[in-house]
């Protein structure tokens, strides 16, 4: 029987864990204090400003920058790679390690005693984003700092933590999501999104047993069966 989850309401809580040294990678990186984008996001949408973002790939190709396109919905095409991409292969190799087209991608760094409210996001209402079209998010947790999360999508509500490497993917336009950090280090989150394509809708099929996954090893593959080895 074939299994899929619904990107345009579910979430996905992968039952597996990606691995790769990117701790070296995370501390050779520059986070810059945050920009006027995300003092007037939080504003405007009462969450905090306890924390930090490093694009991997924006709309003019710096890492600097974090704003999507203003005019329209995203559109892969839209974003280019960025120093921080090129310069972290770790990291890269976990990017690259979902066979998905991509438009922002980059690290969300939650600062200790950060929380971010229940909140929906507008990936694909946004501008009159094409449904066809649909883009959702996925998040894979790169420390293993007490942290916690909460998802919601009118069916079900859980809130849980993640282990390194373990990671979420969500429609965060219908899926309501909430954060906390309440550990004394940065939680670092790396935050890709992209298109929903067959390959990540059917990630039960996939990668449905608990493993580990070494993403700069390129030994894995996925036969018909869906096993990995």
């Amino acid at each position: 029987m074939s299994m899929s989850w619904n990107p345009a309401t579910g979430f996905y809580i992968s039952p597996i864990k990606l691995d790769a040294p990117w701790e070296s990678d995370l501390e050779a990186l520059h986070f810059p204090k945050y920009d006027e984008y995300i003092i007037t996001e939080a504003k405007a949408r009462n969450i905090d400003e306890n924390y930090n973002f490093l694009s991997f790939k924006s709309i003019d190709g710096k890492s600097s920058t974090i704003k999507p396109r203003s005019d329209r919905g995203e559109y892969p095409k839209d974003y280019t790679w960025t120093e921080a991409y090129y310069s972290s292969p770790a990291i890269r190799s976990v990017i690259d390690w979902f066979k998905v087209e991509k438009t922002k991608t980059r690290i969300f760094q939650q600062l200790p005693g950060g929380h971010i409210a229940f909140h929906h996001d507008w990936d694909n209402q946004r501008l009159n984003f094409d449904s066809n079209e649909l883009t959702v998010r996925i998040w894979v947790q790169l420390d293993g700092d007490d942290c916690s999360y909460r998802l919601s999508n009118g069916d079900v509500d859980v809130s849980f933590s993640l282990q390194r490497g373990q990671f979420i993917i969500l429609n965060t336009d219908s899926v309501f999501h909430e954060t906390w950090n309440y550990g004394t280090k940065p939680r670092n989150l790396l935050n890709i999104t992209c298109r929903a394509n067959s390959w990540l809708k059917n990630m039960f099929e996939l990668w449905g047993e608990p493993q580990t996954i070494k993403t700069m090893e390129k030994s894995y593959n996925v036969n018909s069966c869906g096993r990995t080895h």
